[in-house]
């Protein structure tokens, strides 16, 4: 795998579910994976925007290509430039040499 492409920083951050100590309701927050900071090269995808509830929502679509780690599943987030993209699959490249993360951000999910 080429690591000269891999010229962008992100970070890759998990859910977790802590009980709010007020209401006693699940609170998810992101929490950083141990590195949390990874080199990736990034391609868009795509970027259109929808209506949603009577609302325009703009979402954007890239594929992240990263070295290989075991603790990356579907359930993290890749942050990218204040941005946070949901994994919506994951391809392995050449038997954990790599993975190819496809995430997709959409505006106003995480209130940033």
């Amino acid at each position: 795998m080429e690591s000269g492409n891999m010229d962008r920083m992100i970070r890759l951050k998990r859910p977790e579910f802590n009980r709010d100590a007020d209401t006693g309701q699940n609170v998810q927050e992101l929490v950083d994976l141990e590195p949390p900071e990874e080199w990736a090269q990034i391609v868009d995808e795509s970027g259109n925007e929808l209506f949603q509830s009577d609302k325009k929502t703009a979402r954007s679509s890239k594929k992240f290509k990263i070295h290989y780690r075991e603790d990356v599943d579907e359930m993290c987030v890749v942050e990218y430039r204040g941005r946070l993209f949901d994994i919506d699959r994951m391809q392995e490249i050449q038997r954990r040499r790599g993975l190819l993360l496809y995430g997709t951000w959409t505006q106003g999910k995480y209130n940033e």
